[in-house]
């Protein structure tokens, strides 16, 4: 301020004055010029921060977020200010006469606009801040109100109670016609501030006329300068956007009072009436220290005046970005780490978000029932009430499924490392397969020739936050082949669905397609070490079920898989690439229901789950349903529905596919598959684990029945045992024959 904006008075100043007195102004001015530089470059570095955070939050466009803008750009423009000051009051920058404006940065300035256009700009930096903190602080009393109104509904729309005459309907379009009029005066408010800024700059040129005024208007100019003037400018904004907020429109009062049952809106009113008092005292001390003209002179209380403005804006503005990151003064409902923190207003912003209930709309009250989900998420039934009931409502029962891993920062940076690098760490490959299915959901269910899935109401995925969440169409009216597996007809019905899939994708290449490189949970490198400890994970499993006699049955058997793994996964490979379509990659009973066709709708079938959706032959999800989820009384039907799936891959138009390499490769497939479950799932169980899945009615038919284990053990020894008698590939020597 005292070198750019009155660098016209500096040789007069200096010439009344002896030289050491000189340098030793400038000094003291480039000290804390430079310092006040840094302290406005950190809180900027804290304010980026804070917004980065909510960002990464994955939460829209906010009153929140509207104020970290404004924050972030008041402590940026505050820093570069005092930067270019003390870049200019460096000691190359001067002579031993005067501040010197041909050196420094002036030059490049001046090159390309006037002295005094650089003068309006420097003195519209200089006044801009002081702008962008009331519209902060107005932008918090919207937030404010837009939270009273919210509660204040909530509270008269309960069930059974009618505190006014109004109807639900007459008292939220009554709620949002005061937030218009609130944000059109903010508007309003918002425009006269920033116009006082545009306006009041150019009159740093005219101070040397000021003098020459006649009394007692060369008094009343000099006393309420730019900043003055500016200072009562948003002090006035700030007390009549206050009261029309708080007191015509709202009431303070009662919100902080214990009357209100809302703990939220409690904080909130206690930040805004802290910001709005710290603020009024802000432009208070500037408009006082104007007046007094203590700012117009170089002398050391003027000097310490002016800093104690700048630290008393910076801790205010810190004050403003600490409670503000708070998540308890969001609008939004805090995203639930679990089923039992469901709340509705979660559910009521939710489901209005996406347009499945209206504006209008609230969830009154709900219910949940606990599901088995996958590995990590919590799945659960939500019953909803609304406050405008429908009969035939299809919205009345919904599933959430939630995943929240509560990590430190650094344990979320390691882990996003690790996602981003591809590694096969457990963890960063389960965020990838979540973030895959979110993105599926999202945008690529175009591909799903054949099948039908849920509808979508809700889908948020924050990878490096570690936090997914779903809300879908419930499909439990539907038959979904629990507890004992689908029939022989049933899976006839999934397997024409499945060869139209994947024959309608055979060959395809998607440019933006998000998936795996090898679909399956179990396929390609993704438990690649747990596979090659099979041999001794087959003795655990000899010895945790004594009662199926696997000793004495397949005593060999880890060993002939071991000796198998390096032929497998060349083959698995070979016919991963020759026949690649898309797969589902978890095609099992839970993830499966049949919509039984009616007189006036078809039958279809829908599939959900999609977390290891990608690329691959596919015989991977027809095999892994033929083991998993077929009932145990059509087992040994198995065969035919394999070649039931073959003729349906040839009706869609898969001619090339050779019956004895479909065949060669469902081996391929089954061994692999059975390699997984020894090392991964029957290592560790066992027979009261399988009794408990099944009491859960959990997973596949492979965790829950005995039966099916046994068919997957004894197919999977008897093609080892033939493949170990026969260690080449015929078919790849009858292809070399012919070739």
């Amino acid at each position: 301020k005292f070198v750019c904006f009155y660098s016209s008075t500096m040789p007069q100043y200096i010439a009344h004055t002896t030289y050491a007195a000189a340098i030793s102004s400038v000094v003291v001015c480039l000290s804390i010029s430079s310092l006040l530089a840094i302290g406005f470059f950190l809180v900027f570095l804290y304010s980026t921060i804070q917004i980065t955070r909510l960002w990464f939050a994955g939460s829209k466009i906010s009153h929140r977020k509207r104020v970290f803008f404004r924050l972030v750009a008041c402590n940026l423009t505050r820093c570069l200010w005092y930067t270019i000051s003390s870049y200019h009051l460096l000691p190359e920058n001067f002579d031993e006469k005067y501040v010197s404006i041909s050196t420094g940065i002036f030059p490049y300035l001046t090159s390309r606009f006037s002295y005094s256009t650089w003068r309006i700009i420097s003195h519209f930096t200089y006044l801009w801040p002081i702008a962008l903190l009331f519209t902060s602080s107005s932008w918090i009393l919207l937030n404010w109100f837009q939270l009273y109104q919210r509660e204040k509904l909530l509270k008269k729309m309960a069930p059974g109670i009618r505190s006014s005459k109004l109807t639900p309907l007459e008292r939220r379009k009554k709620s949002e016609y005061k937030q218009k009029k609130l944000y059109f005066f903010h508007l309003v408010t918002s425009t006269i501030v920033h116009s006082g800024v545009i306006a009041l700059a150019p009159l740093s040129l005219r101070r040397e006329f000021i003098s020459d005024l006649p009394a007692p208007w060369s008094h009343v100019f000099r006393l309420l300068n730019p900043e003055a003037l500016m200072g009562i400018i948003c002090a006035v904004s700030l007390i009549a956007t206050a009261i029309y907020a708080c007191r015509i429109l709202g009431n303070l009062k009662l919100a902080l009072s214990s009357q209100s049952d809302s703990e939220k809106l409690k904080l909130q009113s206690s930040f805004v009436l802290i910001v709005t008092v710290s603020l009024l005292c802000y432009f208070s001390v500037i408009i006082i220290s104007q007046v007094s003209s203590e700012l117009f002179f170089f002398d050391s209380n003027g000097i310490r005046t002016h800093t104690l403005l700048r630290i008393f804006e910076m801790l205010h503005n810190i004050l403003i970005l600490s409670i503000l990151a708070s998540p308890s003064l969001s609008l939004r409902a805090p995203f639930p780490s679990k089923t039992r923190e469901i709340t509705q207003d979660w559910l009521t912003s939710v489901l209005r978000d996406n347009g499945t209930i209206k504006s209008t709309t609230t969830v009154v009250a709900f219910s949940t029932e606990s599901l088995y989900g996958g590995c990590h998420f919590k799945v659960a039934r939500v019953h909803l009430t609304y406050s405008v009931e429908k009969p035939d409502d299809p919205h009345k029962t919904i599933i959430v499924k939630l995943l929240y891993w509560d990590k430190s920062f650094y344990e979320r940076v390691l882990l996003y490392l690790k996602y981003m690098l591809g590694s096969l760490d457990r963890e960063a490959m389960y965020l990838a397969s979540y973030r895959i299915e979110s993105l599926f959901y999202k945008g690529q269910m175009d591909v799903l020739t054949g099948f039908h899935t849920a509808e979508v109401y809700y889908n948020m995925e924050d990878v490096f936050n570690n936090r997914f969440g779903m809300m879908l169409q419930d499909l439990s009216k539907h038959d979904d082949g629990q507890p004992t597996g689908f029939t022989y007809e049933d899976s006839k019905l999934m397997l024409s669905s499945l060869a139209q899939f994947h024959a309608a994708n055979r060959g395809k290449k998607f440019e933006h397609l998000d998936g795996w490189k090898r679909a399956g949970y179990w396929t390609g490198n993704k438990r690649e070490a747990a596979k090659h400890t099979v041999d001794s994970a087959w003795e655990r499993v000899m010895i945790n079920f004594p009662d199926m006699h696997l000793k004495e049955r397949f005593p060999c058997l880890g060993g002939l898989l071991k000796d198998k793994l390096m032929f497998m996964e060349q083959e698995f490979k070979s016919l991963s690439k020759e026949y690649q379509t898309l797969c589902h990659g978890d095609f099992k009973i839970s993830n499966l229901f049949i919509r039984r066709p009616s007189t006036d709708k078809e039958g279809k079938v829908y599939v959900i789950d999609f977390q290891w959706f990608g690329y691959g032959n596919g015989l991977v999800d027809a095999v892994y349903y033929l083991y998993t989820s077929v009932c145990a009384e059509d087992l040994s039907r198995v065969p035919q529905l394999l070649d039931h799936y073959y003729n349906e891959l040839k009706n869609y138009g898969m001619d090339d596919y050779e019956y004895a390499d479909f065949r060669q490769h469902a081996d391929i497939v089954l061994v692999d598959f059975a390699v997984y479950v020894i090392c991964s799932k029957w290592s560790t169980m066992t027979p009261n684990d399988v009794k408990q899945y099944e009491l859960k009615v959990k997973d596949g038919l492979h965790l829950r029945s005995t039966t099916h284990m046994e068919l997957i053990l004894k197919e999977a020894h008897r093609l080892v045992c033939n493949w170990s008698k026969r260690p080449s590939q015929v078919i790849e020597r009858k292809r070399l024959k012919v070739q």
